[in-house]
């Protein structure tokens, strides 16, 4: 695996961003071509033009976490509480006794691998109370992560991380 340092990823970033905007701007004067000489032209976006395990073989390498626990998100109608929980594979089955135990407690617990049909119901999203969300856990058994996660939609900053421009 090739390990650059923070500024060699930044210098990589400025020359991909301007690639980006080069092949932007050959693309527009392209696409005025083509209608200056009214030839129809369709835009496609990637994500169109590829299969559904191709979209979810993206998602699963854009997004890496631990492959052998995942957490699914939970949502109660009757409290209207929600949140996030490792998915286990002895949930309400005869091993399952919350009666009994605390899941974390649970001397059955089985933690269900992140499989391509959980990608496929998340990216899907058909639950309108978001019980077909998942979460990684990205912090790997050998201490490495792939990504970093970042929360663009909470403006106010109300978590009370904001940082100071």
């Amino acid at each position: 695996m090739d390990r650059k340092s923070y500024p060699e990823w930044i210098i990589e970033r400025q020359h991909l961003l301007k690639r980006i905007k080069e092949l932007e701007e050959e693309n527009a004067r392209l696409r005025a071509q083509l209608d200056k000489e009214n030839v129809p032209c369709v835009h496609l976006s990637a994500m169109q033009k590829l299969s559904l395990q191709e979209k979810v073989n993206l998602f699963r390498n854009l997004f890496k976490g631990r492959e052998d626990v995942f957490a699914r998100r939970w949502y109660s109608k009757t409290t209207g509480k929600s949140g996030y929980q490792p998915v286990c594979e002895n949930e309400w089955s005869p091993l399952c006794d919350k009666k009994k135990y605390k899941c974390a407690e649970c001397p059955n617990r089985l933690f269900s691998p992140l499989s391509d049909d959980d990608i496929y119901r998340h990216l899907e999203g058909k639950d309108a109370d978001g019980r077909d969300v998942v979460g990684l856990y990205v912090l790997n058994e050998d201490n490495t992560c792939h990504l970093l996660c970042t929360d663009f939609d909470d403006k106010s900053c109300e978590h009370g991380y904001q940082v100071n421009p």
